[in-house]
């Protein structure tokens, strides 16, 4: 399912995911479902505002995470 989830989001045939080295597919992956969940992110913003008329505005508190904070 990764490999076809891999290859559908950067263009590529599924052999030319199964013939990536292991570091480099796993990169991919991790690429492939951060812009997933960012672009699933925005669209439900875009939902949200286009049913209330009004502009979203979002907050990002990813700096609590930071561990210099």
């Amino acid at each position: 399912m990764f490999a076809y989830f891999v290859a559908k989001h950067y263009g590529i045939s599924p052999q030319e995911v199964y013939d990536m080295p292991i570091n480099m597919f796993r990169q991919s992956l991790s690429w492939a479902l951060a812009m997933q969940d960012n672009e699933n992110k925005e669209a439900a913003r875009a939902n949200m505002q286009s049913q209330t008329g009004n502009e979203t505005i979002t907050l990002d508190y990813g700096f609590l995470d930071m561990e210099d904070f």
